[in-house]
């Protein structure tokens, strides 16, 4: 819940609050947590997702890719990959060519 505040929710570079499709089943307001999440975060990006089923899944990607490469993360490994090869095929949860 948002308005508990704990460092994860205040502190994170991105909040993802998922299986949002079970909210009505345990009694949480989702446009309660939206206003509460917007006033603990100042602001701060929050996501409602059901991951398993894709939904907001390009949201989350998207802003986690976004801050790799204004930080300067991607310049370093895009130097890194010229050098010395792509290692893996970049699929998550290791799928073929050896990702993690």
């Amino acid at each position: 819940m948002p308005r508990k505040g704990g460092p994860g929710i205040t502190g994170s570079d991105l909040l993802v609050v998922n299986k949002v499709d079970l909210a009505g089943a345990v009694g949480a307001d989702l446009g309660v947590m939206e206003r509460d999440a917007g006033r603990m975060r100042d602001g701060g990006p929050v996501v409602f997702a059901v991951v398993k089923e894709g939904k907001a899944v390009g949201d989350i990607v998207g802003l986690i890719l976004s801050a790799w490469r204004s930080c300067g993360a991607a310049e370093v490994s895009g130097k890194r990959w010229k050098r010395e090869g792509r290692k893996g095929s970049g699929m998550v949860g290791g799928g073929e060519g050896g990702g993690t």
